[in-house]
């Protein structure tokens, strides 16, 4: 499967260092971080599942929005690739303002894709 989808689908896919680039620019940009992934199968449906931002264990148990950084969204994806290995995970950023999803891109493949 060789889907194209997302914002930077002209891309090739996104190293650490640029997706956590991306993540701190919709941080910047006041977007609500939301992580969502679905199996390959389904990947082009609409029907994607969210993955909870929690706190490390060090910290407190819930995470406040001025708490978020792109550190933590970073390691969240991280969390959610390796529960959910074969899924394709995507952060993408709710613009409050405009009551939409102003960027959506992928930041996971599964590896036999």
């Amino acid at each position: 499967m060789n889907s194209r989808f997302e914002t930077f689908s002209f891309l090739p896919p996104l190293s650490t260092a640029q997706a956590q680039a991306q993540a701190d620019s919709l941080l910047h940009q006041g977007f609500i971080p939301v992580i969502e992934f679905s199996d390959p199968k389904s990947v082009n449906d609409v029907y994607w599942q969210q993955w909870p931002i929690v706190a490390p264990r060090s910290q407190q148990s819930r995470v406040m929005p001025q708490d978020i950084n792109a550190s933590l969204l970073m390691m969240q994806i991280e969390s959610c690739f390796q529960r959910h290995p074969y899924a394709y995970v995507r952060l993408s950023g709710y613009d409050p303002e405009r009551q939409t999803n102003a960027q959506s891109f992928i930041v996971k493949t599964p590896s036999e894709v």
